[in-house]
């Protein structure tokens, strides 16, 4: 080994790139963080809310998911709200659900049950149990969950609904999984994966360029369904309930993200790394139906975390015997590395998400290897995206 100012044009050439790269990368990771940092720090405290909050209709899916079915109605109905009302949408079958439901609504006088047809076929069950949900609605206002959601607030409704100005028709929640109660391998990998991909479609909404909700934390003015011919046009495809109909009613000015942590929902599921890769693999086909841009752009900026570190070893390949040219490509690698886990560790803060500072590098790494995988999957069961007389 020895040092030398003496570097071959190629080197240093492959050491510029590898920074231009990094610093690509790393502007681009920090400016989607600042936009996150400066709405819920700034912009979102700031901004005009309803002086008196309207009555709203929650709706509940308990279509597919019932387990803390009692749990959850009881934590929206010990909302902090004036006037709101509850539609449970459940199958038709179930006499344990009956049984909860029935004891339920003795309790409550604002809570209402329906149901939907069990012996349903060719049609997406959670639209079909949502358009009863819509159709039964006494407000003008529908706030949509899941029976398997929990609400972390009293407050959750009000925050939701105080968005509700003249001009706003959709407010889009942020609901996540419960991080603390996945303990399977891999657990740390989705963490960073639902956080990289709720910074990427937030960051876009906070813009006026919506592309993604969660049917599991939205609210819009009950019109705007039937405006729009509601699911018509998508009940072939078993999801889409929120990403492909956000696309036909949202516009740059009508849409508002809440993320207050009092808004926050969270998602409960027996098997977690089950319920990461059936949600990775339906967005992975609902996304190309509303975005290209936004997979395209994300594809193409995360490339340069890979190139950046194919160029820094190929210059200490080409000049390994240099110290100086190892500790450049050495020390940009590692820099480049800490400022993008800055980075997520503060999206992580800012979207309540436990952290994993020391994996954030070589998970940025492997997302893309990993994403294909699911792609591939996808691929070879895109049938299953869609209805069909026997689903």
């Amino acid at each position: 080994m020895y040092f030398s100012l003496n570097i071959s044009l190629i080197v240093i050439v492959l050491l510029s790139l590898a920074a231009v790269l990094s610093l690509i990368y790393v502007l681009w990771q920090w400016s989607r963080t600042w936009r996150l940092q400066r709405f819920v720090k700034g912009s979102e405290a700031k901004r005009a809310y309803v002086e008196t909050l309207p009555p709203v209709t929650v709706i509940v899916d308990a279509c597919t998911e019932t387990m803390n079915l009692e749990q959850i109605i009881q934590l929206i109905m010990e909302q902090d709200y004036p006037e709101f009302e509850v539609i449970v949408v459940a199958n038709s079958n179930s006499d344990w659900v009956d049984n909860v439901l029935s004891e339920m609504k003795a309790r409550y006088d604002n809570l209402r049950i329906t149901f939907s047809p069990r012996e349903t076929r060719a049609l997406s069950r959670k639209k079909l149990a949502l358009m009863i949900g819509y159709k039964s609605a006494m407000y003008d206002i529908v706030v949509t969950t899941c029976a398997n959601c929990r609400p972390m607030s009293t407050l959750w409704l009000a925050t939701i609904a105080r968005n509700f100005v003249e001009g706003t028709d959709v407010v889009l929640g942020y609901s996540h999984y419960r991080y603390n109660r996945d303990k399977q391998s891999g657990h740390a990998y989705r963490v960073f994966d639902s956080v990289t991909t709720g910074v990427q479609w937030l960051v876009r909404a906070i813009g006026n360029r919506t592309f993604r909700g969660t049917s599991e934390n939205m609210a819009f003015r009950k019109q705007l369904f039937f405006d729009n011919n509601g699911y018509a046009d998508s009940m072939h495809l078993i999801w889409g309930e929120d990403d492909v109909f956000l696309k036909k009613i949202v516009t740059k000015t009508n849409t508002r993200v809440e993320l207050a942590p009092e808004s926050d929902v969270q998602t409960y599921f027996e098997d977690y790394e089950f319920a990461h890769t059936s949600m990775k693999m339906h967005r992975d086909f609902t996304t190309r139906l509303v975005s290209w841009t936004a997979p395209l752009a994300q594809g193409v900026l995360s490339s340069c975390y890979w190139l950046r570190l194919l160029l820094a070893v190929a210059a200490i390949v080409l000049d390994y015997r240099n110290v100086l040219v190892v500790a450049a490509a050495v020390l940009l690698v590692i820099l480049s590395s800490v400022f993008s886990a800055m980075s997520f560790g503060r999206n992580c803060r800012l979207l309540h998400a436990p952290r994993f500072p020391m994996l954030v590098p070589f998970f940025t790494l492997v997302r893309p290897l990993v994403n294909l995988k699911y792609r591939i999957k996808e691929a070879r069961h895109r049938s299953s995206n869609y209805t069909s007389m026997f689903s």
